[in-house]
């Protein structure tokens, strides 16, 4: 499977607030993997909330301390992921209240393929 990317500022904005990660390679627990996050409704510092989200996960996935290809149940996967956008969040939050930003935050979402099944969404 190739996974292919891009994103586009839109019309309304002068920042593109989206960031990806993709990779059609295993890397970590995942066959491959497909994440976007986009900063909300332009609120101040949304491009610095999806590029953390995003990061969070391509460095779960980058340093995961699962063997690369094995089968996971979905249950562990979804309980990585969790704890890394968790963990962004937690960093956007305390940012923004020393910034005294207001509206940061990210929205997110992310599919990967089952290694055994490359038809079946896992996420």
């Amino acid at each position: 499977m190739k996974l292919y990317s891009m994103t586009d500022v839109g019309r309304k904005r002068e920042v593109n607030q989206d960031y990806v990660f993709a990779t059609d390679q295993p890397v970590g627990p995942f066959p491959n993997l497909l994440v976007v996050a986009d900063g909300m409704g332009g609120g101040d510092d949304g491009e610095v909330a999806s590029s953390a989200t995003v990061k969070a996960i391509e460095q779960f996935a980058l340093s995961s301390p699962f063997p690369k290809m094995a089968t996971y149940p979905i249950e562990s996967i979804v309980a990585c992921l969790r704890n890394s956008v968790n963990s962004a969040s937690r960093w956007i939050y305390q940012r923004a209240q020393e910034k005294n930003l207001k509206g940061c935050g990210s929205t997110f979402v992310g599919i990967c393929f089952d290694a055994s099944k490359p038809s079946d969404a896992k996420i």
